[in-house]
């Protein structure tokens, strides 16, 4: 059976790169053994370092789970989303792709949610995946086992990975695509010119295809991403790889994985792209200038790995000794760009670091001084980096109970940046969206009882956003409740399903628009959630009588994608 190589093609003269300080001859036994070793015990190594890294970054994440459950946290807004829109399976999601609503089904159908860190098996594995992809990377532009090592660390301790990898969403499996994307073009650019059979590029293109066809399904932000690969090729000598006849499969195989999702936004008139439109005029999202965004950029993914990710960049761009791998570079640049041209959130460009991670690790590998500095480098490097994940991990992780939050934010001296345009409230957002949704049930069922069972019998329930609806949805049946409706997202799309009736309880909207469509509106109760975002907390639960309106001119107002 044929192995893949992913051993870096090294220029016949490195010392003609006047950017790059190479090292003499090399005494070190790690570098020595990977130089000298063959194809196969190299792919051997890289794997084995990287599976012990996954390893550890997947029991992190298990136990983070482990404790958030046991501190008070719960699923998070989306994952009960998803949840729902799992058991409504679609071509196609106004605000999501197809790919993570298949996949909650069948962790919710293996596992069930009652326990999170089943649950959320799927964003550890794909968290431990990123860390891997990271040391192959580091492999294939020419770091060795302490290079791999290095770049493997800065991603698990990233602080903006720590925290998505921790819940099921469309950001855990972003980078798992994107990078395996970029790892089959660095492997199809290096054969292209090499003795490599047919066989190996060919299966390169299949994999490209694939991971890119399962990025374009996991989330829209991917089409971006393979624009700006795109152009970046076009931009450098190895366009010529797209000139491959493999290269007409891998990208054949790509949109074969993406049409089912073309035909149903094509037939729906692309609601994606009117919602992102009604999105981008909302306010929501703060909005950052470039400095601000790169600054941001710098934060999430801790500060200390800036000298990372920049060198990386750096060298992708301008080495001579990197010309082969120039279009990584180029990517990542015009990614970051792009989203700071449309004002993006600062999260959207996260799935890109882990290449550049791999690459500014590959090129300290090259310029520090031989010997044993390399074996000792991913050690201090270790070291520094875990003190400095101590330090963001109880504000990035559910891990700290959230009445104590404040006390943890007061003592760091740090809060972390929102970037939806909210008031100020306990939690920052991603942990906050992690709390109140049982007692949130809990209360609309209480209110819902107060009705006469008569009453009962005629009364649906509105929802002001898909995160209630969801709530009451997934945890509602043990109550009695009927199902949810709301014009919030894609809730909008599945309609009102016949609960749209003459008398409705209603949460979270403001009197006077309940009133626009109901004569008779009460207030049942308030919403009590301390540590909630501040639209659930303090969210009023109406009943109201006596429609006005058709339920078509009702539901046909209720519309609200932002």
């Amino acid at each position: 059976m044929a192995t893949v190589d992913i051993t870096p093609a090294i220029p016949a003269n490195p010392a003609a790169d006047p950017g790059i300080r190479f090292p003499g001859p090399d005494r070190s036994p790690l570098r020595r053994e990977s130089v000298e070793s063959g194809p196969l015990s190299s792919l051997r190594s890289a794997l084995s370092l990287a599976l012990i890294f996954a390893a550890i970054d997947l029991l992190i994440h298990i136990a983070v789970n482990i404790r958030a459950q046991q501190v008070g946290y719960g699923l998070f807004r989306d994952e009960l989303y998803y949840i729902v829109c799992g058991r409504r399976l679609a071509w196609g999601y106004l605000d999501n792709q197809p790919l993570v609503p298949i996949l909650t089904r069948i962790t919710d159908a293996l596992f069930g949610h009652r326990t999170l860190w089943t649950f959320r098996l799927l964003p550890s594995f794909a968290g431990a995946a990123k860390v891997l992809l990271t040391g192959l990377l580091a492999r294939s532009l020419g770091g060795r086992r302490p290079a791999q090592a290095v770049a493997m660390i800065a991603v698990i301790g990233a602080p903006e990975y720590l925290g998505v990898d921790t819940i099921l969403s469309m950001n855990c499996l972003e980078p798992v695509f994107w990078m395996t994307a970029m790892l089959a073009l660095l492997q199809i650019a290096r054969r292209h010119t090499s003795r490599a059979t047919t066989r190996m590029r060919a299966l390169c293109w299949i994999a490209f295809g694939l991971s890119g066809g399962l990025a374009l399904e996991t989330k829209l932000s991917g089409a971006f991403f393979l624009l700006c690969l795109l152009a970046a090729l076009l931009m450098t000598r190895e366009r010529r790889v797209l000139f491959d006849r493999w290269a007409a499969v891998g990208v054949s195989l790509l949109f074969l994985i993406e049409f089912p999702n073309l035909v149903w936004q094509w037939t729906r008139n692309f609601p994606t792209i009117q919602w992102l439109q009604a999105a981008s005029q909302a306010g929501k999202d703060v909005i950052l200038t470039p400095a601000e965004f790169l600054w941001q950029q710098v934060l999430v993914l801790d500060p200390f790995s800036a000298i990372l990710w920049v060198a990386g960049l750096l060298w992708l761009i301008f080495s001579k000794h990197a010309r082969s791998f120039r279009f990584a570079g180029l990517t990542a640049l015009l990614f970051i760009a792009l989203m700071m041209a449309l004002h993006a959130k600062i999260y959207y460009v996260v799935p890109i670091y882990p290449v550049l991670f791999a690459a500014g690790a590959s090129f300290w590998y090259r310029a520090l001084p031989p010997a044993r500095l390399y074996t000792a480098l991913p050690l201090v490097y270790m070291s520094v980096f875990a003190l400095a994940t101590w330090y963001w991990m109880p504000l990035v992780l559910p891990i700290v109970p959230p009445s104590d939050y404040a006390a943890w934010e007061h003592r760091l001296h740090y809060r972390p940046e929102e970037t939806e345009n909210f008031r100020e409230v306990a939690l920052p957002q991603l942990l906050a969206d992690m709390t109140s949704w049982p007692s949130f049930v809990a209360q609309v069922a209480a209110a819902y009882n107060q009705l006469p069972a008569d009453v009962r019998a005629r009364t649906g329930i509105f929802c002001s956003n898909y995160g209630e609806a969801s709530a009451l949805d997934v945890y509602g049946v043990a109550y009695g409740l009927p199902p949810a409706i709301s014009g919030h997202q894609h809730y909008w799309f599945w309609g009102p399903r016949g609960e749209l009736r003459d008398t409705l309880i209603i949460v979270g909207q403001r009197r006077e628009d309940v009133a626009k469509g109901y004569g008779n509106v009460q207030p049942l109760a308030t919403i009590h959630a301390p540590f909630a975002m501040p639209f659930e907390d303090g969210a009023t639960i109406w009943f109201a009588q006596g429609r006005l309106r058709t339920p078509e001119a009702i539901w046909g107002s209720a519309k609200d994608w932002y």
